[in-house]
């Protein structure tokens, strides 16, 4: 009996020891996203998410459709959507839970073998009571989890990149797409002024043609109007058949009047430059 009490005793210890070992790993609150996170946070300023849950994805979703909603995004904006937003950075993300779980089943044990035997003759029976767990696998648990920890921070410094990547792209993005707007601004004013001239091109020739003295903007050469003389300026005149007939000084406003004497002055400066070569 003494014997078969032992045996019990060493057999509930290994038991313990076992279950001890296997409750050493378990799963993080946050499945290892958290320094991803602050990653994110650190070298961005904007938030990343992982959405591991239909109730998650919905509110990353609702969130995206917020900031779409305010209007034109700013660059910080766009690279908050393409976070919340983007299902390929999620899938990948998805892989940063798989290398937990490969963690955490490592660090544990296969389930112990209990067995119960009862073996009798005439006279007598016994019970014979065993526990058996795999020693292999408790020899190499450290080296198991050790490799695994490894591969785990991998998959987290990878997932880093992952997102850290997709801001710097959405951010070229965004970048590449307001120089695309301000290029397409920029010929549209060009072709705006280029149909100006070519319009204006066109009264010149028929107020010539017709000798009308139709007035209209032209370069002329000023000799006391507005108070100024000796340089070419954009001024208001009558064209006729001979071309400029008059110069027609107009009404200005103080800050108009300004303006023309600042153009006057920086043509004066162009021709003493001129003078001088």
């Amino acid at each position: 009996m003494r014997t078969h009490a032992t045996t019990a005793r060493r057999a509930g210890a290994a038991a313990l020891a076992a279950a001890v070992l296997a409750g050493c790993a378990s799963f993080s609150p946050d499945g290892g996203f958290g320094p991803v996170a602050g990653a994110v946070r650190e070298h961005t300023g904007r938030e990343a998410a992982w959405a591991r849950t239909e109730t998650e994805r919905e509110a990353l979703e609702a969130r995206a459709s917020a900031l779409l909603a305010k209007g034109p995004l700013s660059a910080d904006d766009a690279v908050q959507v393409a976070l919340f937003n983007n299902r390929g950075l999620q899938a990948q993300l998805a892989e940063l839970g798989l290398a937990e779980a490969d963690l955490v089943q490592a660090a544990r044990l296969p389930n112990p073998r209990f067995t119960l035997h009862r073996v009798s003759d005439d006279h007598h029976y016994a019970l014979e009571r065993s526990i058996s767990f795999n020693i292999l696998s408790l020899v190499t648990l450290p080296l198991a989890t050790e490799v695994e920890k490894r591969r785990f921070e991998g998959a987290r410094q990878r997932a880093a990149m992952d997102v850290l990547r997709l801001a710097a792209d959405t951010r070229k993005a965004w970048i590449d797409a307001v120089a695309a707007e301000e290029a397409v601004r920029y010929l549209r004013r060009v072709r705006l002024a280029a149909d100006a001239g070519a319009e204006l091109a066109a009264r010149m020739a028929k107020a010539v043609h017709e000798d009308s003295g139709a007035v209209m903007p032209v370069c002329a050469w000023v000799d006391g109007e507005y108070g100024l003389s000796g340089a070419y300026l954009g001024v208001e005149a009558e064209i006729g058949a001979g071309g400029i007939r008059r110069i027609v000084e107009t009404d200005l406003t103080e800050a108009e009047k300004a303006l023309l004497v600042e153009a006057y002055e920086a043509v004066k400066a162009k021709q003493a430059d001129v003078k001088d070569l």
